[in-house]
């Protein structure tokens, strides 16, 4: 099992990778309002869903809020 720094490490970069991806495209990045009013695009959703991936892979009893 990875350490915490380096599976926050390796997390962080595997969402960094994603949504660089992003940014070839980002006038056309779809958005929708969260509870609280503030804007999300699908760059932050698929961003949120792969660091999750990236954690509960490793950590699959542990608890995540995004």
């Amino acid at each position: 099992m990875p350490d915490d720094l380096d599976l926050a490490l390796r997390a962080a970069l595997a969402g960094a990778e994603l949504g660089l991806r992003h940014f070839a495209r980002l006038r056309d990045l779809s958005q929708r309002q969260k509870a609280d009013g503030s804007p999300a695009t699908e760059a932050d959703l698929a961003v949120e869903e792969e660091v999750r991936r990236t954690l509960l892979a490793a950590r699959p009893a542990d608890a995540f809020l995004g």
